[in-house]
């Protein structure tokens, strides 16, 4: 198995298998008495994980979002959500795309396969995020667009404008 591939990344041999919600959670903690509530942004946080399979030649991304929505003072405003979201992709190569980890001998997905699995799992769950929020309180709601290299590094949190 080639520790450095060079290789260009064949996405004919990539299948994009599934992506669902595992959980998911939208709190409305405003009052039913209080004022009209004005949505000035969303802010979020996010991270991932993956994990691979070489039997089944299979890498699977979850990714996990908080947000909450705030007021023109920058200040929670009680509207929350929490999403839990996997996809699962098969690489029939994936042998190909292995490299020597930094902390132990064994062999993994290099970066070149990962990141752009997680970019394509990230963008599908902004559209997810969308239809799933449609007519709740976070209607509007949308993951700000990243660049899918930082997705593998510490997450700052992010902010997402309304989309009214």
């Amino acid at each position: 198995m080639p520790t450095t591939p060079q290789k260009a990344l064949d996405f004919s041999k990539l299948v994009f298998k599934e992506a669902a919600f595992l959980d998911f959670c939208i709190k409305n903690n405003t009052t039913s008495h209080a004022a009209p509530i004005s949505i000035n942004a969303f802010n979020c946080t996010f991270s991932t994980s993956n994990s691979f399979s070489l039997e089944e030649k299979g890498i699977k991304v979850q990714l996990h979002i908080q947000c909450y929505a705030v007021n023109e003072k920058e200040e929670p405003i009680g509207i929350e959500g929490e999403f839990n979201l996997g996809f699962t992709f098969i690489i029939q190569n994936i042998e190909e795309y292995l490299i020597k980890s930094k902390t132990s001998d064994e062999m993994i997905p290099g970066p070149h396969l990962v990141i752009p699995l997680l970019g394509t799992a990230y963008s599908t769950a902004r559209g997810m995020l969308l239809t799933k929020t449609l007519g709740t309180p976070l209607e509007g709601f949308a993951l700000p667009i990243v660049n899918a290299n930082d997705l593998i590094k510490d997450k700052p949190k992010k902010k997402s404008p309304t989309t009214e």
